[in-house]
């Protein structure tokens, strides 16, 4: 399904780590992020729903952070009921579920996530009592209520942020904010001082290779 023909309405990003050489494909990487959850395409036919959970975290002893899940969504309790067998249920972790829809779904979907729009009055009239968005997390880009004053919408936010490293899921990843290079893949990361500084060097050296091959690539043409 491609996102990009509600662009007119709603924010709809490209995912930074997307490889897709071919622009027509683009379509695959497309999302829509919502205070709530996000969307993005399945295939031509269907949809995946994230819908997030409520979690906390605290900082170990030893400076390890540790994830508390809190309250899982009511929200898509609500919406797996209201699918119904067209749901089916293709991540379910700490942070969020997943859920696989076919496209018909995907306006009830919209009211469930409370998307960004990007024309001010459009979804007012789905959410008169949400609160407004504030600026994007630098790290994952989530608005989850983020306050104006701050720039990570959580601590894993802002520890990876600070190191210019960002935050994916679909799959769960820590990517390079420069390149958008993935440099480690879940569902376990290492957030210590030290897996922190090894991911610090794995995107130095792709930065360093993507200075190299356009010194090249300037040089060739």
């Amino acid at each position: 399904m491609d996102l990009g023909q509600y662009a007119d309405r709603y924010k709809v990003s490209l995912d930074p780590s997307c490889r897709c050489s071919d622009t027509s494909d683009h379509w695959r990487c497309q999302e829509i992020k919502g205070r709530d959850g996000k969307i993005w395409p399945y295939s031509e036919t269907h949809l995946v729903v994230a819908l997030f959970h409520s979690w906390r975290c605290r900082i170990a002893p030893q400076g390890d952070l540790i994830w508390i899940p809190s309250q899982r969504s009511a929200k898509a309790k609500r919406f797996q009921a209201l699918a119904g067998a067209d749901a089916e249920v293709v991540q379910d972790c700490d942070e969020a579920i997943c859920i696989k829809v076919p496209n018909r779904y995907l306006r009830r979907a919209l009211r469930l996530i409370v998307p960004e729009p990007v024309i001010q009055g459009v979804t007012e009239s789905l959410h008169k009592d949400d609160p407004p968005y504030a600026t994007p997390c630098l790290s994952c880009g989530a608005t989850d209520g983020l306050p104006v004053s701050d720039r990570y919408c959580s601590v894993v936010c802002r520890v990876l942020g600070r190191a210019g490293l960002g935050w994916r899921t679909n799959p769960y990843r820590i990517v390079d904010l420069q390149t958008g290079q993935i440099l480690s893949e879940g569902p376990a990361f290492d957030l210590t001082p030290r897996g922190i500084a090894r991911l610090q060097a794995r995107a130095q050296a792709f930065q360093a290779h993507s200075s190299v091959s356009e010194i090249f690539h300037d040089k060739a043409a």
